[in-house]
């Protein structure tokens, strides 16, 4: 696995987070390509990537870019949170899907976040709670300490949080004879307290064989000169020593073990590599109480407050040591260390970070292209006749899409009368006996609609157009039964049929689209490939032996399902009102347009009601998501909608399908307000059964609501009226849900 990890800078500075980035680098499991990437290497390290122009990558230089791409890495691994070469990568692991995993370093504790102005920290809770609240929602957290752990939680609570100790390498050092000295190792830095531990040390004022020496990185200049001046106007320059800083690991380790105490002071720490390098040798550390350690650590740390009489009594305590008793305690510290701190146990939970954070990538492009090709299959399952009615409309036929609409559509829509809540209850209900139920009730009415509508075709609307429509109606029927089957394999996580089952429905539906735009006469040779193809997949899905009448009539018998039953019919009898109230009102031709158009503005609509609800309301992530995005879309939507009526009816007007644009276009305003409703529709079906009733009981008042619209529009403005009466609709619809009570 290739991981690159990003640093700001590779320097002595940053000595502590460059060496654990350097120990994670050369990890056997990690790929031999695994690097580091800075922008400034001063420490010459090798495998590393430098960032030559720093500013220009942070605004996506194409060649820096490309050089990433080239790298190819499985993961970022990034150190630190404040710098632009962290908010670089984050973005940039946010936008092309790269796994990330994030080590703050104790960046987000609570005295680190308020090391320096109160104006820094305000920015970083505004980096926080505006940025890296949706950067980093799907990366995973690496923290030191349980106690980081729970900062991490605090700011971003679903995350999830490995604990890994920091690694570093401890030589073999033998040790003669223990100093009489304190010991500082790190940053010149207000944040280090290093002038409340000095002042504390003057005025304690040891023996003259007593001393500090303080092995300081420059970061702070002025902060370095003020100690320096501290310490000559207290004319204990002999005893506290300023020291270039050591980083050669066995120097540096050997001056560690000879000392009497190492010094950590600092307003906060995050498991501190000095304290686990002193420890690694005996030594014990004078540290502020206020810094997390477990348990085990803290039982051999000297702890202290930060007041100068606090640290003078924990320094007389230090120097009134035995030398005995010193040694004794060297060793049990070294004992303590050996037993509770592993480097092994350390790379086994990275390397389970790093499986757990690319597996989790790769669910979320199998669910996301699952959900997706889910999605795409329904919809192609069900839009067969709204399809037809369109393209008859767009093509010049609106007679033809009007008898379409009346007699498939009305057969589809009778069909669906005990149906739509189906797909609902199967997915929201756990009781298998329930879809075998549906199948089976599905089955036997089939059979029964399809025969009656075939006789009175035959009697009373025998044309040249009788094959098309039995044809239309066959396939009509085994797609609504398919439905239930394709909700089952999507309940089982089958996607492998779902995915082949959609390629086959894209196919058929662009050899549909064809016959309309090469004005062939093969539609009916295509719909009857489209009928073999939904028999083939009933075939193979189906288990005959479950599709008994015991189940049929189960189902019709539990009135817990005829109450949503009457819900559907109530909605689908308003439908056939208004299609029935169009004709009567426009005639058959303008009534052809108007359920053309109704049927493209509906469609999102209906989609979201059968399919895409369930899966919102049932998956906690992606309700919030819609929660949270579906306010702004609509208004952005709504303002483009009335845009493009404004400008269709400025350019547009004379167009031959002028009427068909507009009517669908307000419709959409619609469509905005509907799928508001229906979710607040759905929301309360899943709370349970005494809402689901309620829900089905405010359908038929719906329905009852809708019913008579056409004809009172028609009646008080005409055909013009008409053009509002989807929208309308749709503002009832989110009234009357809405009203529900929690």
């Amino acid at each position: 696995m290739k991981v690159l990890q990003v640093v700001d800078q590779l320097s002595k500075k940053n000595f502590s987070l460059v060496s654990v980035a350097k120990i994670i680098n050369s990890f056997k499991f990690l790929s031999k390509n695994s690097k580091i990437i800075t922008f400034k290497n001063y420490e010459k390290i090798n495998k590393v990537i430098i960032l030559k122009d720093l500013y220009g990558s942070l605004f996506f230089n194409s060649k820096f870019i490309e050089k990433i791409r080239n790298e190819k890495p499985d993961v970022f691994h990034i150190h630190g949170m404040w710098g632009p070469i962290q908010f670089f990568f984050i973005l940039y692991s946010f936008i092309f899907k790269i796994p990330l995993i994030v080590q703050p370093h104790g960046m987000l504790l609570p005295e680190a976040l308020k090391s320096k102005s109160i104006f820094n920290y305000i920015l970083k809770l505004i980096n926080i709670y505006f940025f890296y609240k949706f950067l980093l929602s799907k990366c995973i957290f690496i923290a030191v300490t349980i106690e980081e752990k729970k900062f991490i939680i605090k700011y971003f609570k679903k995350s999830k949080v490995f604990i890994i100790k920091n690694s570093f390498d401890i030589p073999k050092i033998n040790v003669k004879k223990i100093n009489k000295k304190f010991i500082y190792f790190g940053r010149y830095n207000k944040h280090k307290n290093l002038k409340e531990f000095i002042q504390a040390f003057i005025f304690a004022n040891p023996d003259k064989e007593w001393i500090l020496e303080i092995y300081g990185i420059e970061d702070d200049l002025n902060y370095k000169a003020e100690l320096i001046d501290l310490v000559k106007k207290n004319k204990f320059n002999s005893r506290i020593k300023f020291i270039e800083p050591e980083f050669n690991l066995k120097k540096k380790f050997k001056i560690l073990s000879q000392s009497w105490c190492n010094v950590l002071v600092s307003k906060s720490e995050v498991l501190s590599l000095s304290v686990l390098e002193a420890l690694s040798q005996g030594v014990q550390s004078l540290v502020n109480k206020n810094i997390y350690f477990p348990k085990w650590i803290k039982k051999n740390l000297i702890t202290s407050d930060l007041k100068i009489s606090a640290l003078v009594g924990k320094i007389n305590f230090i120097i009134n040591q035995s030398y005995k008793k010193h040694i004794s305690l060297k060793d049990k510290i070294k004992k303590s260390f050996l037993l509770n701190y592993s480097f092994d146990n350390e790379k086994q939970i990275y390397k389970e970070a790093l499986i757990y954070v690319v597996n989790k990538k790769k669910e979320k492009e199998i669910m996301s292209n699952n959900f997706f090709n889910v999605a795409v299959l329904n919809i192609l399952n069900s839009v067969l006749i709204p399809f037809l009615i369109v393209l008859s409309v767009i093509f010049g036929n609106a007679t033809h899409a009007s008898e379409i609409a009346l007699i498939p559509g009305i057969v589809s829509l009778i069909l669906q009368l005990f149906s739509s809540n189906s797909r609902s209850l199967l997915i929201y209900n756990t009781n298998k006996n329930f879809l075998y139920e549906v199948i089976s009730f599905r089955f036997f009415l089939n059979i029964f609609v399809f025969t009656i509508t075939f006789f009175l075709i035959k009697i009373f609307y025998y044309n040249q157009d009788f094959n098309f429509f039995i044809i239309l109606l066959l396939i009509n029927s085994f797609s609504w039964m398919n439905e239930i089957f394709f909700t089952l394999n999507e309940k089982n996580k089958n996607y492998l049929i779902i995915n082949i089952f959609t390629i086959l429905h894209i196919l058929l539906y662009i050899l549909i689209s064809l016959t309309y735009f090469q004005k062939t006469s093969n539609l009916t040779l295509v719909l009857i490939l489209y009928l073999f193809f939904q028999m083939l997949f009933f075939l193979i899905q189906a288990d005959l032996g479950r599709l008994n009448f015991n189940n049929f009539i189960n189902y019709f018998n539990s009135m817990d399902k005829i109450r949503p039953t009457f819900s559907t019919f109530s909605n689908i009898i308003a439908v056939i009102i208004w299609r029935v109230s169009l004709l009567f009102c426009v005639g058959k031709y303008l009534s052809g347009v108007y359920f053309a158009a109704f049927s493209v503005a509906s469609f999102p609509g209906t989609l979201f009601n059968n399919l895409f609800a369930q899966t919102v309301i049932t998956n906690k992530a992606i309700r919030l998501f819609f929660e949270k995005i579906y306010f702004k879309t609509a208004l952005i939507s709504f303002i483009f909608i009335c845009i493009v009526i404004l400008a269709t009816n400025i350019y547009l007007s004379s167009h031959v399908n002028f009427n068909l644009f507009i009517i669908t276009l307000v419709s959409f305003i619609g469509t905005i307000v509907m799928i508001a409703g229906l979710y607040i529709r759905h929301k309360k079906l899943s709370l349970g059964f005494i809402y689901q009733q309620k829900v089905f009981d405010m359908d038929v008042i719906y329905s009852i609501l809708i019913a008579p619209m056409i004809l009172i529009l028609y009646f008080i403005g005409g055909q013009q009226f008409l053009l509002f009466s989807y929208l309308l609709s749709s503002v009832t619809s989110y009234i009357c849900y809405k009203s529900i009570k929690l």
